[in-house]
């Protein structure tokens, strides 16, 4: 069956393929600029990297032994950035981050808030590391096809990618979670990212948000950081669209930091995490619902009644 369209606006109407705020590559690309990072050696915490050989300590915490700056490199996204390296193997390094993101696992199960310290809530905290990471500006001028549900939201982002991909679009794709490595998470034009891009991506956004590590704005948790890790990213590799896929619901996922996607896709519904969504169908469209913004374009598939009448009343409200 096609989906439903639940328009936010009356006047805007159209498929995904339709949506007119998207555009070919060969058109102006709004946000494309030569953007320069600085990409610090990777500081992180015993605690965290404790059966780690490769580190050194020093005053301000551990880095890699011998890292040394190297000339600036042009990626063939055209985005400048320093590279770090060092004289041990790639694999040890990717092993190192791959430490490094583990240390960030501190929930029992998805949806568990316990753990998680600091005075601020999840989006509240999204918002202050997308700040930090200085992505902000870049982040109004993506692409973002915003996907959740309870059954097919990941197949709906690969279906969606591919189309736009064999379209003559540059594309982003990021879910969850990943069977084998991490990278299969970050796909540009279908590919997963390459260990060498992971890195530098990966310890530029590490460093920025352990420099400003505070009691009340901890470092993020694993899916958090992975969150703005693939907003980084994306932006970096100035893709032309970016097809995201939520975590856990919608209405408080940390994907909802989107404030202006192109369009927004709720694939089949179900009963699943209950106890982070509610205990009925309608308290989790509700939640999934949540994803809707004012006069963007949405879409679904056939539900169980009381799921699509809520879907309907969250698009209503923001007509």
């Amino acid at each position: 069956m096609f989906p439903a369209p639940m328009h936010t606006s009356t006047h805007l109407k159209g498929g995904i393929l339709g949506v007119p705020r998207l555009h070919r590559r060969e058109s102006q690309f709004s946000i494309i600029t030569s953007w320069k990072f600085s990409f610090q050696p990777a500081y992180v915490d015993l605690y965290s990297l404790s059966r780690c050989r490769k580190i050194l300590s020093q005053d301000k915490g551990f880095r890699y032994r011998k890292m040394a700056s190297q000339n600036m490199e042009k990626l063939e996204s055209d985005v400048d950035i320093i590279d770090y390296s060092q004289d041990v193997p790639l694999s040890t390094s990717y092993e190192v981050a791959m430490e490094a993101l583990s240390s960030l696992i501190r929930q029992k199960k998805r949806g568990d808030r316990k753990g998680i310290g600091g005075k601020y809530g999840k989006l509240d905290r999204m918002r202050m590391y997308i700040k930090i990471l200085d992505l902000e500006e870049h982040m109004a001028g993506l692409k973002i096809i915003h996907v959740a549900g309870t059954k097919g939201k990941g197949s709906t982002c690969t279906f969606c990618e591919a189309i736009l991909r064999e379209s003559g679009f540059r594309t982003g794709l990021f879910t969850s979670p990943h069977l084998i490595d991490v990278r299969e998470r970050f796909q540009i034009n279908g590919v997963d990212i390459s260990e060498e891009k992971f890195l530098l991506y990966f310890w530029n956004c590490w460093n920025r948000l352990k420099e400003h590590e505070t009691e009340d704005l901890p470092m993020p948790p694993l899916f958090q950081f992975l969150t703005v890790l693939a907003f980084k990213i994306f932006v970096c590799e100035q893709v032309d669209v970016s097809i995201i896929e939520v975590g856990l619901g919608g209405r408080k996922d940390s994907t909802n930091v989107i404030e202006e996607p192109i369009v927004c896709g709720i694939t089949s519904l179900g009963m699943d995490h209950t106890d982070a969504l509610g205990n009925t169908i309608g308290q989790i469209a509700s939640h999934k619902a949540g994803i809707f913004k004012h006069q963007i374009p949405a879409f679904t598939v056939p539900q169980v009644p009381e799921a699509m009448d809520v879907l309907h009343e969250n698009a209503q409200e923001l007509m």
